[in-house]
């Protein structure tokens, strides 16, 4: 189990990167458009409140997989070196 929350975890973190950069580049909506729009704008005020948007929402999905994680695997014992 322990593998497979790893490739989860792997699974969102890639494909996201991937499609901000996409929407960035080629798309006409979305987070990466606004991004994009707000740069070519000027607005770095925008493109900063787009960005940390963005790393939130990651942040968000992240949390909530160690939580479902930590659910899972509440029946492990760990014991700490000191």
């Amino acid at each position: 189990m322990p593998f497979v929350f790893s490739g989860v975890r792997l699974a969102f973190a890639i494909p996201w990167k991937v499609e901000a950069l996409t929407e960035v580049f080629g798309s006409s909506n979305g987070v990466g458009f606004q991004i994009r729009y707000a740069f070519q704008a000027f607005s770095i005020t925008n493109v900063m409140a787009w960005t940390l948007l963005f790393i939130a929402l990651m942040l968000l999905i992240e949390r909530g997989l160690a939580l479902v994680e930590s659910r899972v695997f509440r029946w492990r014992t760990w014991e700490q070196t000191a």
